[in-house]
């Protein structure tokens, strides 16, 4: 795709003519306020009590007190990257890639040309509509819940879906 004919968007992260969308972090708030409030819980706990520790036993017998408490709010925070990172959304000229399971054991990857794209709908909570977020789902001509793209979390998804029906009208039937 030449210069004059390429579209600029103002989302996504660009490469070459390919636009790439991960969830957004502010999908993520209420995990995210959830892990701040164990945290000051954990610190308010820590100076009102003397805390639960548990014991790692050495081969020598001798045994180290560690901390089990701290654990909780990195264990929230690494469950938040992991569902950013799980999924890859990928707008090219010709056609849409979608990766699901990045991360996971089993991955699901859909690849949808936009002549047989159906509908573009975007879903969000009221929550979601505060922070310019939703969930795009795209349904392919004849297709079924299997075969629909559905991307969580995504940041101003009008604009991607704007993107998506530009790239459609530019693309050979």
């Amino acid at each position: 795709m030449n210069q004059s004919n390429s579209i600029q968007p103002t989302v996504g992260r660009v490469d070459g003519d390919n636009l790439i969308f991960h969830q957004s972090w502010w999908n993520q708030f209420p995990l995210l306020l959830l892990m701040i409030i164990l945290e000051g819980a954990i610190t308010a706990f820590n100076v009102l009590y003397d805390e639960p520790r548990w014991t790692l036993v050495s081969l020598g017998g001798s045994g180290a007190t560690v901390s089990w408490l701290p654990v909780i709010p990195l264990l929230l925070l690494a469950k938040v990257a992991f569902r950013i990172y799980n999924e890859r959304f990928v707008v090219t000229p010709m056609y849409i890639i979608y990766v699901a399971g990045r991360l996971s054991w089993r991955a699901r990857s859909v690849r949808l040309e936009y002549n047989h794209i159906q509908e573009i709908e975007i879903h969000h909570t009221i929550l979601q509509r505060v922070l310019s977020l939703g969930d795009l789902v795209i349904t392919p001509i004849g297709g079924t819940d299997k075969n629909q793209i559905h991307v969580t979390g995504l940041a101003h998804p009008r604009a991607v879906k704007d993107v998506i029906r530009e790239y459609k009208d530019r693309a050979p039937n």
